[in-house]
């Protein structure tokens, strides 16, 4: 830029020059030469300075925009530092999820195995019965000996130990298995007992609970434990009165449930409702 500067005063010092050589004397022309090599120069400084003054505002500029950029850079660094430690943390937490998950399964599968355990002794015991057609006819008395129990995709399923070949194995889905109910009675505040009820047992399987079974005579009003059995559908349930509860007649097709008697230990106080074994 300074040698352009140059070269353009170096023109117009040539070219007034010039001009005076040609319109004014010769002492003129000296004295004005002086002045304008004067001016000249004065305005070269000047230049010179402004140009100074633009390059220190543009160094200036630069300088915030290198600051500015260095700020937003290290911003935009905390912000993956950041990111970079959640996700460590984040991975640590699933991590330890996944140890809890397989904790869980393994207390879930010693769970199931107590559950066939506790449903191999009520079998045994003579609290459910199954259908011995289902089974091959042993003369060993003690059924536990002579099945296989074992849990597969949310079924059980019982075989005979002494005939595995068997081409037909019975599998019975858990929905369809018996399962304890409790009923702390009428005089201990069960409401149950004043529920509608349909049918003569087999019962719809939305009756009362703990009226059917009153009804049925395997609790009394003071409660007690009973069996109830998921049954199919059923075209048509008869009404009747007995132990002072009276039944209503459902026509309609319904599902059906079956009450039994329960012979096993009491589980303590309880509230009315599934028992849990």
């Amino acid at each position: 830029m300074n040698s352009d500067l140059k070269q353009l005063v170096e023109d117009l010092v040539a070219q007034k020059t010039k001009e005076l050589n040609q319109t004014q004397p010769l002492e003129v022309v000296i004295i004005k030469k002086d002045e304008l090599k004067k001016m000249v120069e004065d305005l070269v400084v000047q230049k010179t300075k402004e140009l100074h003054e633009i390059e220190i505002l543009e160094i200036s500029r630069l300088k915030r925009e290198i600051k500015t950029s260095k700020e937003e850079y290290d911003k935009f660094t905390n912000k993956i530092n950041s990111s970079v430690k959640e996700l460590i943390i984040t991975f640590k937490s699933i991590a330890s999820n996944s140890n809890s998950v397989s904790q869980e399964l393994e207390d879930f599968k010693s769970k199931m195995n107590n559950s066939i355990s506790d449903l191999k002794n009520l079998i045994s015991n003579g609290n459910i019965t199954i259908d011995q057609k289902l089974i091959s006819s042993s003369s060993d008395k003690n059924i536990d000996n002579n099945i296989n129990m074992f849990i597969d995709d949310n079924k059980i399923t019982i075989e005979n130990k002494e005939d595995v070949s068997q081409a037909s194995k019975p599998i019975y889905n858990i929905e369809d298995l018996p399962y304890l109910y409790y009923c702390k009675g009428s005089h201990n505040g069960c409401q149950g007992q004043m529920t509608v009820v349909y049918g003569t047992n087999p019962y719809t399987d939305d009756s009362g609970k703990c009226r059917a079974a009153l009804h049925s005579g395997l609790i009394t009003e003071d409660g007690g434990y009973f069996l109830i059995k998921p049954g199919g559908r059923m075209a048509n349930f008869g009404a009747s009165n007995n132990n002072n509860v009276t039944t209503n007649f459902y026509g309609p097709e319904w599902n059906s449930q079956v009450y039994s008697q329960f012979f096993g230990p009491g589980f303590g106080t309880i509230e009315c409702g599934k028992v849990n074994i």
